[in-house]
């Protein structure tokens, strides 16, 4: 998930009046800064980032470069590759001498093979859809999120979660739940959550599964694959 912020802490003052944009790589599911074992480059740009002491990838102006978009390849990290559009950068060049270079925040989604902590509710998946041949065929490249019941809201109101991740060439996924301190999800008779997982596969819409129930603070595993013909409008 992007969303561009304005630069609110200092860059180092070597760089500050030379800064085109700066990049702050986190953990999707713990928010914490990921500086470390990444292969980061901006398309339009000569220039290497550099990852200064608040760990942000900081790029210096280019003249009238403008980066035409940035891709985070996590290597050997339990993340899926980020790639960001210009549009979402949407950095000028250079930047006007009264603004700030822009901060960039982005969250890296979780891989299957993450290693979750204690306490975080989740679940690993395969989604698949239903066709003419056995067996189900993998549904690759989808966005997937879990849904949840926001307990403090009237009625029974579906909440998505911020985190967000994907499916693999084999259609395997982790989805997490990510709530703040003051969200109370739903539960059931027996103390679970009550979840729905969500589905974005671009031209053919979004989409929510059937209801199913997790225990909280625990990421497991489906005991059977999430099949997209079995989705309804969320």
């Amino acid at each position: 998930m992007v969303t561009p912020l304005s630069v609110r802490r200092p860059l180092e003052t070597a760089y500050v009046r030379r800064v085109l944009f700066a990049l702050q790589v986190l953990d999707g599911v713990t928010l914490a800064g990921v500086s470390q074992g990444l292969k980061v480059t901006a398309a339009g740009l000569a220039g290497k980032p550099i990852v200064n002491s608040s760990g942000l990838f900081v790029w210096l102006q280019e003249g009238n470069r403008t980066p035409q978009g940035v891709e985070i390849e996590p290597g050997e990290l339990p993340f899926l590759k980020a790639t960001l559009t210009a549009a979402e950068l949407h950095v000028p060049a250079p930047p006007p001498p009264d603004q700030r270079p822009r901060l960039i925040p982005v969250e890296l989604a979780p891989r299957r093979d993450y290693p979750f902590g204690a306490g975080v509710t989740g679940v690993r998946g395969t989604l698949v859809r239903l066709g003419t041949e056995n067996p189900p065929v993998p549904v690759a490249g989808a966005a997937v999120w879990l849904r949840w019941i926001d307990d403090n809201a009237n009625g029974t109101t579906w909440a998505d979660a911020p985190t967000r991740s994907a499916t693999d060439s084999n259609g395997d996924f982790a989805a997490a739940l990510r709530l703040s301190p003051a969200q109370v999800p739903r539960l059931d008779a027996s103390g679970r959550v009550r979840l729905r997982l969500c589905v974005d596969r671009a031209a053919l819409g979004t989409k929510a599964s059937p209801e199913f129930q997790q225990s909280p603070g625990r990421v497991a595993d489906a005991r059977s694959p999430f099949v997209w013909d079995q989705f309804s409008q969320p």
